[in-house]
């Protein structure tokens, strides 16, 4: 091999280990913004609740069912409630 070829060499991997850094750069950020935008729908589907209840009281009992199935989803996983229906 010769000196020219393992310059190549050492290039492309610090190329390599570059490319790495960047994508892992850009995973966190998307993760982060995913994060986010998670936060930020929750933060909506409070205040549309909110506003639900506070022009239609009598629904507190409906909004309690949907938050409870939707609890139950999440904690023992979607596949086994429908398995229940």
């Amino acid at each position: 091999m010769s000196k020219f070829d393992f310059l190549l060499r050492e290039i492309q991997a610090d190329l390599d280990i570059e490319q790495l850094r960047e994508n892992r750069i850009r995973s966190f950020y998307a993760r982060q913004r995913a994060m986010l935008a998670r936060e930020n729908l929750l933060h909506q589907e409070l205040q549309l609740e909110q506003e639900l209840l506070d022009e239609y009281p009598e629904m507190a009992e409906f909004i309690h069912q949907i938050n409870t199935v939707e609890m139950e989803m999440k904690s023992k996983g979607f596949r086994k409630i429908l398995d229940k229906m």
